[in-house]
């Protein structure tokens, strides 16, 4: 009886954990989820109703027929995504709790963790990759191509791993950051340089009768070298995709230049640094978990010379316990044969076309038979078995038809602009010399615009000529309406104003054939600062037929500048010198084709580097989709 005594717990816990692991037990667990499910209920169960003041849940509005009750709607909809409810299992929505008790098998369970979890509490992970290449490094790898594109998680490990194994590239600082919503967050990785933007000076002289002056900075100034990513992320309306609204800089250490010259009696005082810097502004959309590339630019980076800087930029829904937010197709009924299933991404526009064109809601049977009749005029026909479905809540909508109806359907959507979309911008700073210039004909082509294959073509001549050099690839992706800037510039710093200081080191008694005025210095005053490099603005915007967009431009190149020193040599009060900036800049709106590329400027410029050369400015633009893919016009 004792042995028995002692083995009763054993027994009892063999059972519980059997069924424990019986897939048939039924389990009890709690869900946390966040107000929004509320409003998918809602506009599930009846997407017409105003919810003010006659909502579903108020005594005082009753519905006839009643509207399901939350746990019936909830039912249902994992049922959609291959949930079952066996007998005896139960789901209660607290809403005061914000939590859902449910009752049911481990395996349904698991199932129910993936659906319930958009809707439970997450943030999004955002990870900055900054890196640089040798203009050697960039062209041998071919990033020219991967600039402004949508790269899968393969896609980016893949590429990641040829970049970090190339000996002509660096990965630098990869800040990665948690973020909620609509908040402003901040990464950085920095040293502060402080230096002086003013100086005074006073004379001396020492115990052995030599004269001098001293020179005490003030004023000091900060500058954050190093890099800062700052971002503000978001969830589109429709909780299809992701939004950055970002401001990535990387600042280079900087290299300095002493304006008081080398026969200053301050030589070596009035030392100003001059920054290289890498920046970015813009407002973009991504898909969860997909990485999008940006850069191009062109930094001459202290001790490393001319290095073409890329930004990769990825960002994904994550859980509170950090795992992704998952994504949960429902269960479709596999199609018959010679037919496919396909979900397309819409934006809420399609309910505003279909009150337009007469539905008396915009309900989601409504918006079906409207995207049904708009694939009709594209050719689309709807054999037996073919069906058009929205998901509201989600703005998806599923299609079932043949491969080539579904093509058809997919160029619909994408004429009339119903899915989600950016710009692609790629931009080139070109210099040719005079002879080059005239031998490829360029001042022919200048002004005009050139359909992909053309712009091909019309590259790989340049590519080849021995007397063009591109100077830089600008690339970004932009919203529609949005302002962007990309810039890759080196912030130099020049005094405005010189002060001539004469100094009276006699006796003492001022006396004219005892005033030695041997010792005086041009003191720098008034910094200034002018940014050299490449520098791209713009704003996109799509025609209402969407055969055209229409770009308001900025662009300038400043070039190294040419430093004249204004002192006499007789003076013997050092340097004053200023830099003189050669510049090439556009500023106008224009319209360009939907994926073409304009071959702008033209401008003679003398470079003091290269002699004179013709600068240009390359520019297409192209609508793409939220996984890079162009968008047919």
């Amino acid at each position: 009886m004792q042995k028995l005594a002692r083995l009763l717990p054993l027994l009892a816990l063999a059972v519980a954990t059997a069924r424990a692991q019986d897939p048939a037990t039924l389990v009890d667990r709690s869900y946390p989820v966040l107000p929004p499910i509320q409003e998918a209920y809602r506009l599930s169960v009846d997407p017409d109703y105003d919810p003010n003041p006659n909502a579903p849940w108020r005594l005082s509005a009753p519905r006839d027929p009643p509207l399901p009750s939350f746990e019936d709607w909830f039912r249902d909809y994992t049922a959609e995504y291959g949930v079952t409810w066996p007998e005896g299992s139960s789901r209660s929505y607290l809403p005061l709790f914000g939590r859902i008790d449910v009752r049911n098998t481990e395996a349904n369970h698991a199932l129910f963790r993936f659906i319930v979890a958009r809707w439970q509490p997450q943030q999004i992970r955002v990870n900055f990759q900054f890196a640089s290449a040798a203009p050697a490094a960039f062209r041998e790898l071919g990033l020219e191509d991967a600039l402004g594109t949508s790269l899968s998680p393969e896609e980016w490990s893949a590429l990641r791993a040829r970049l970090a194994a190339h000996p002509g590239v660096e990965l630098r600082d990869c800040p990665t950051m948690l973020a909620q919503r609509g908040t402003i967050d901040t990464a950085k990785g920095v040293s502060e340089v402080i230096y002086p933007t003013e100086f005074d000076v006073e004379p001396f002289r020492g115990d052995d009768g030599k004269t001098g002056v001293r020179v005490e900075p003030q004023d000091f100034r900060t500058r954050e070298v190093g890099t800062i990513a700052q971002v503000v992320p978001g969830v589109s309306p429709t909780e299809q995709w992701l939004t950055l609204d970002m401001t990535p800089v990387v600042v280079f250490p900087p290299s300095w230049r002493d304006f008081a010259g080398p026969d200053s009696p301050a030589a070596g005082a009035f030392v100003q640094p001059f920054f290289p810097v890498f920046a970015l502004a813009t407002s973009v959309d991504l898909r969860d978990g997909r990485t999008l590339v940006f850069g191009g630019v062109v930094v001459d980076e202290p001790e490393k010379g001319s290095r073409v800087q890329l930004l990769f930029v990825s960002a994904e829904r994550v859980l509170l316990d950090g795992s992704p937010l998952p994504l949960v197709r429902p269960v479709e009924e596999p199609p018959p044969p010679g037919f496919e299933t396909r979900r397309f991404a819409i934006l809420p526009a399609a309910g505003e076309l279909a009150l337009c064109v007469g539905a008396d809601a915009a309900s989601e049977t409504n918006v079906a038979l409207c995207l049904r009749g708009l694939a009709g005029h594209a050719g689309v026909d709807w054999p037996e078995g073919s069906f058009v479905r929205v998901d509201r809540p989600e703005w998806t909508v599923v299609v079932r038809n043949t491969p080539e109806n579904l093509d058809r359907f997919r160029r619909a959507l994408v004429r009339t602009r119903l899915v989600p979309f950016q710009f692609r911008v790629r931009t080139r700073f070109l210099s040719a010399t005079p002879e080059t210039f005239e031998s490829l004909s360029l001042a022919e082509k200048l002004g005009g615009s050139f359909s992909p294959d053309d712009w091909a073509a019309l590259r790989a001549k340049l590519d080849a000529a021995p007397g063009v050099e591109t100077r830089a690839w600008p690339t970004l992706l932009a919203q529609p309406g949005s302002t962007t800037t990309i810039k890759g510039v080196t912030e130099t710093i020049y005094p405005a104003e010189f002060e001539i200081e004469p100094f009276f080191l006699g006796d003492g008694t001022n006396a004219a054939p005892n005033v030695d005025w041997s010792v005086a210095a041009a003191v720098p005053v008034n910094f200034q600062t002018r940014e050299v490099g490449q520098i791209v603005q713009l704003t996109p915007l799509l025609s209402s037929d969407g055969t055209r967009i229409t770009v308001d431009l900025t662009q300038s190149l400043v070039l190294p500048p040419v430093w004249k020193d204004y002192a006499a040599p007789a003076a013997g009060v050092g340097a004053m010198e200023q830099p003189f900036f050669p510049v090439v800049s556009l500023s106008a709106p224009f319209d360009l084709p939907s994926g073409f590329t304009a071959l702008l400027g033209g401008t003679r410029v003398d470079d003091p580097a290269t002699g004179p050369h013709h600068e240009l400015f390359a520019i297409g633009v192209d609508p793409v989709g939220l996984d890079g893919e162009p968008l047919e016009p």
